[in-house]
């Protein structure tokens, strides 16, 4: 609802409005981006900040109004639950049912954040930021996870990132492979940045629209920028910050709201691909840091777990890692196991 019909609609005659959101959540989007709250220009004027805001902030004549919030969350297992609420919700507590959600089929560990210094991509626009090297990164992680065979439906894996920009290069690199759902928000920017290069004489990749696209390794894929993912979920949750530059300058990442939505949407596990020293512009991104340090959640290599050899530790930090110590999403150990034809696994 916009701002001017819910003021019109407090006529003197009302006696009690209930407003119902969260206010910590992603603000409303608005054409011009130097008009958003988290720009200084952009600030006096508040035009994506919500009533719900203004009021839960004090921002109305310096008066806070009572909010109530639901403490009880369902979604997320507790490890993953804890970097929001050890930051934004201090009263949050995790239902037991998510005491119960199973681990990551794959992975050593269902929260880990890989951290590296690869730089993004030089002459983006502001809101089209993009990283090659994450992306590639991106990708192998994708294939490892569809190849243990746990994971064929959209709802299952859903690969997030702040920039359009990304997620084009993502929609270029997973074609042919999966399966891919991207929402009907993100395929329209995209289409209007395509439209945009095209009319400025730069060459643009051509896709065929919003629709899924018969892959190899999986069922389907999500894909989408988290201002588009709000109110979603998956049970596996990819990352890509996409950011990392000399002058530390994360953009519109160091927000709460957005880091918020970014880290509440997995429900098993979540990876986080990025630089952590350019996150750090972010002060909430220095708690969930922390946070992620101090459980050993985070570092240069990403450990991944082979199902029938779990003992054997594989550490990847690049891309040609995976097809080197992970091939078809096992390890390089002998398994001696038999097929229904009788042969055996020998490699």
């Amino acid at each position: 609802m916009l701002q001017a019909h819910l003021l019109t609609a407090l006529i003197p005659s009302v006696e009690h409005a209930v407003l119902i959101g969260d206010h910590l959540q992603l603000r409303a989007q608005i054409s011009n981006n130097a008009l958003q709250m988290e720009n200084p220009a952009g600030k006096k004027y508040g035009l994506d900040e919500s009533v719900f805001e203004r009021l839960a902030d004090g921002r109305f004549d310096g008066a806070k109004f009572p909010i109530a919030t639901l403490n009880v969350q369902r979604r997320m297992h507790p490890s993953i639950a804890s970097l929001v609420g050890g930051t934004l919700y201090p009263h949050l507590q995790n239902h037991e049912s998510t005491e119960a959600y199973p681990d990551v089929v794959g992975m050593s560990r269902r929260l880990f954040w890989l951290d590296h210094r690869h730089r993004e991509d030089s002459g983006a626009q502001d809101t089209s930021k993009s990283n090659k090297w994450e992306a590639d990164m991106v990708v192998s992680l994708v294939k490892h996870l569809a190849l243990q065979g746990a994971y064929h439906r959209k709802e299952d894996i859903a690969v997030l990132t702040p920039y359009l920009g990304q997620l084009r290069i993502l929609r270029s690199k997973f074609a042919g492979d999966f399966d891919l759902v991207v929402g009907e928000k993100d395929m329209e920017e995209i289409e209007a940045q395509e439209r945009r290069e095209m009319l400025a004489g730069k060459a643009a990749e051509v896709h065929e629209g919003n629709q899924l696209r018969r892959g190899k390794l999986g069922d389907a894929i999500r894909i989408a920028t988290v201002d588009n993912f709000q109110g979603e979920e998956a049970k596996i949750i990819i990352i890509s910050l996409v950011r990392s530059n000399e002058a530390h300058k994360c953009g519109f990442l160091k927000t709460d709201n957005r880091i918020n939505v970014l880290l509440s949407r997995a429900q098993h596990g979540m990876y986080i691909i990025g630089d952590s020293e350019t996150a750090r512009e972010g002060s909430m991104w220095v708690s969930v840091i922390g946070m992620l340090e101090r459980g050993g959640n985070i570092g240069p290599k990403l450990a991944l777990q082979c199902p029938r050899h779990p003992d054997i530790d594989i550490l990847v930090e690049k891309n040609e890692d995976f097809r080197r110590l992970a091939p078809e999403g096992g390890c390089m150990a002998i398994c001696g196991k038999p097929f229904k034809c009788g042969a055996y696994i020998d490699q």
